[in-house]
Parts: structure tokens; sequence; C-alpha cells
């Protein structure tokens, strides 16, 4: 993740999201200094959104010398009604202050994540393989098992499949929304995977993207409700997010 310095000067300052999620590509955090902190001293201003959404950030310095920061849903192609006696919740926002620089301010925000927030932030983590890099999206059975093999000689003790292994999904642009073994690459389903993974003494883990649709997938030609109700360009991928209104039942 690039991380940017701006001088806050007497004019507001945007930073937004569009993409309709966060990712290291768009994180809705900030930390604000007086011009002088590095990562071992100083003072630092601190907050996070804790929202996966569309966001947006505003800081300005007033007229009067004082610093505002605003952070929350980006109010860009967003409507919401309320119903008399009806509630809107917004995503909470957490900040923190610190005297001991940058470097501080991402422990403290990490201390409070695995402390307050994470169910089990304080357990140690199993050690994870995930197969994507390993052979994209040329996933079968034969392939997942090698990769696994070579994962459990280095010791791994979570193998995750990753994109690939569902129907039709041989290129980024088909298939999200399939969520059934591909039968071509698995004739008989991904129990066998699982079994030699499990004997390998790993625990398996799969990938899926249910927020997603591709118009190229069965689960889209039947549903086209099912994608983006207000027709906005598709990314590169040629899918579009869920749209949760429209969901049959």
């Amino acid at each position: 993740m690039a991380i940017a310095s701006r001088t806050t000067g007497r004019r507001r300052q945007n930073s937004q999201s569009r993409r309709l999620t966060t990712s290291h590509h768009a994180n809705p955090w900030f930390a604000l200094d007086r011009g002088n902190a590095d990562e071992q001293q100083g003072e630092v201003w601190f907050g996070v959104l804790a929202w996966s959404g569309n966001w947006k950030l505003a800081a300005e310095v007033t007229d009067f010398g004082l610093t505002n920061i605003g952070i929350g849903i980006n109010d860009w192609d967003f409507a919401w009604r309320l119903n008399p006696g009806e509630s809107f919740t917004t995503p909470k926002s957490i900040g923190g202050y610190t005297r001991a620089g940058f470097g501080a301010a991402s422990r403290r925000l990490h201390d409070f994540v695995r402390n307050e927030l994470l169910p089990h932030g304080k357990q140690l983590h199993k050690m994870l393989y995930n197969s994507w890099e390993a052979v994209f999206f040329d996933v079968s059975e034969a392939s997942q098992i090698a990769v696994a093999e070579r994962a459990a000689q280095m010791g791994v003790e979570l193998f995750v499949m990753d994109d690939g292994w569902f129907q039709g999904r041989n290129r980024d642009n088909a298939g999200l929304g399939d969520w059934w073994p591909d039968p071509k690459k698995f004739p008989n389903g991904i129990q066998p995977l699982i079994d030699r993974v499990n004997a390998l003494g790993m625990e398996f883990g799969i990938w899926v993207e249910p927020e997603m649709v591709n118009p190229d997938s069965d689960l889209y030609r039947a549903h086209p409700g099912l994608g983006d109700s207000l027709s906005k360009p598709h990314t590169h991928r040629d899918a579009q997010p869920v749209d949760s209104k429209c969901r049959p039942a």
C-alpha cells in the first residue's frame, strides 16, 4: 500500500473511494501530525472507518486555525429512504492519539483491533498457503494435490484453494456466481481433494466472492436483477456487485 503525505492548508481536501470495496488500493485510514513527527516521535492523531464500502474523508483547517476531519459513507451515488419510525446506523469510526510517532500509532491501532474487535485476536493463527499464484486458473484436482503436497513439506497448516475451482471459471470475466465445482476440473467433486489435504496434516479452505457476479454466468443469465441496479460501469474483471435487494428468495 502506497502512503502519501499532504499538507492541509486552509482549504478542504478530500480522499475517497468509489470502488465499492476497501482494499490496499483504497483504505479508509488517516494519520495527522504537526509536520515534525516520524516513526519514533511526535504527536500523531489517527483513525479508520469500520466500513468496507464506498467512503469519503474530508480534512480542512478553518479560518480559526482548527483542524477538522470527517470520515464516513461516501455520499456519491448513495441514498437511503427512512420511513417514519425507522433508523439508519452509520459505520463506526475509530480514532486515537500518541506522542510516540507513526510507529506507535500503527501499533496502538493493531492492538485495539486484536484486543477489542477480532473474536480470536490473540490466538496464534495457522500458517496458510493460498494456491492462486501457483496455478492461477489452471485448477484441477491433480494440480491442487500437487501444490498441497509441496505446501505440506513446508510445514503449512491450512491449505486454501483459491479462484478457478467453480463452474466455468477459466478466465477473469466469467463464472462468478456459479458456486459449484467445475465438473471438468473436479469430475469427482472436491471431496477427494479435501481428503488428501487432511491426510497431509492440513486443514482445507476455499475461496469464494459471494458479493460479486459475472454477467457471463448461469446465475446472472437466470437472474439479471442480481447485477447492480444502478448500472454502473463494470470493473476490469467485468464483474458487478450483487444487489441484495434483487436477490431471489
